[in-house]
């Protein structure tokens, strides 16, 4: 009997928190929407059950492989026989791990491979560094297209990395665009989190860890007034954070909410949204919060710019310089008209270019184009 062969494996190194977790669980179900058979294989055991569930709900197998590092060939091999006994038609590969994995199983099993790069790469050490080096040589040579999530990642693949330009294209995160937060949205959110409804409050979403610059907005919060910080998200950097608060005497206005599921609810309680990032390609949650109609504070690097129109949608900073932080807060705070005004403005550019259905459209483009007999031969 013929074994039925899956349309698309989605492989990942692990299931957890990070931004391409995130972005993997809302694009599996809506490729799974298209009429395309989804699967998402996960390298590792690490797997947050919420997000599993997710997926299945939305139509996607989830399997687990055991890897417990990159170089392990009894796993390999495991692998291998898993694959071959339920075939898929084209390998996606998302991260560091799954890109060595993934794009070199898809070599032996005969099938095109693509790999989405979600970040510029680790720069903690020689051992990183080789780390990344192996991981660009096996895309450059063996996978069929390498996708940048931005104009700056797809730079840095060509002028860093070292890929042929024509090999790599650009394909934006998208988001499925909420409804227009009302004002009893706003009430709502603030009720939940405890937030009187004339104070100012300033938003955050990231992993807590230093690249993220989180410790530039607690910092902020000692130069304004009576305003709250918000943070959603966990991490290694969360007890330093704490303590900065503490010892900044801003303890009672910064609010660890840990990681949410339901970002989206609370979004709209906010006034102003910063990502203080240190680097970033392309964070979708910023998007998110463009989708929220709120004006964004960001970082002036790598990808944030393609999102965030300077004195049109948000605004623009130096990272790592917490006065340029305050100042442009403290503008949208003590200016509504001018917090709405960019924020409209930046529904508007979120509705227009970062949709998940157009970033749906542009991939299935790309898997068709890398299966058809002519691409395979």
């Amino acid at each position: 009997m013929t074994q039925a062969v899956t349309d698309l494996s989605l492989v990942i190194d692990s299931l957890e928190s990070g931004g391409a977790e995130q972005m993997l669980v809302r694009l599996a179900p809506a490729i799974a929407a298209r009429g395309r058979t989804v699967r998402v294989d996960v390298l590792t055991d690490r797997v947050d059950k919420s997000l599993s569930s997710i997926l299945r709900e939305g139509g996607v197998t989830v399997e687990t492989h055991g890897f417990a590092r990159i170089a392990d060939p009894r796993r390999f091999v495991a692998l291998d026989r898993y694959f071959r006994s339920r075939p898929v038609r084209i390998i996606h590969t998302q991260l560091e791990a799954s890109d060595v994995v993934g794009t070199l199983l898809a070599r032996r099993l005969g099938v095109p491979a693509v790999s989405t790069q979600h970040v510029f790469g680790d720069d903690a050490g020689r051992r990183a560094d080789a780390r990344t080096r192996v991981q660009h040589v096996i895309l450059r040579h063996l996978g069929a297209r390498t996708i940048a999530v931005s104009n700056a990642g797809r730079e840095h693949l060509i002028r860093t990395c070292g890929h042929r330009p024509e090999n790599v294209v650009v394909i934006p995160n998208g988001i499925d665009l909420p409804p227009v937060p009302s004002p009893r949205d706003r009430r709502a959110a603030r009720q939940q989190l405890e937030l009187a409804p004339t104070v100012g409050v300033i938003m955050c979403c990231a992993v807590l860890r230093p690249a993220k610059g989180i410790q530039r907005a607690v910092e902020a919060m000692a130069a304004l007034g009576d305003a709250h910080l918000v943070v959603i998200g966990d991490g290694p950097d969360r007890a330093a954070l704490e303590r900065l608060a503490d010892r900044l005497g801003v303890a009672e206005r910064v609010h660890f909410l840990g990681r949410r599921t339901d970002v989206m609810e609370i979004l709209p309680a906010a006034d102003v949204f910063v990502h203080p990032t240190l680097q970033d390609v392309l964070p979708t949650v910023i998007i998110e919060a463009m989708a929220s109609q709120l004006p964004v504070v960001a970082s002036n690097t790598g990808g944030v710019p393609e999102l965030v129109l300077d004195g049109s949608t948000g605004t623009l900073v130096t990272p790592d310089l917490t006065d340029q932080l305050v100042e442009a807060i403290a503008a949208y705070l003590e200016q509504p008209n001018s917090a709405n005004e960019h924020g409209a403005a930046g529904r508007a550019r979120a509705a227009h270019l970062f949709t998940l259905g157009g970033q749906v459209d542009r991939l299935l483009e790309i898997y068709d184009r890398a299966t058809s007999p002519r691409d395979a031969g």
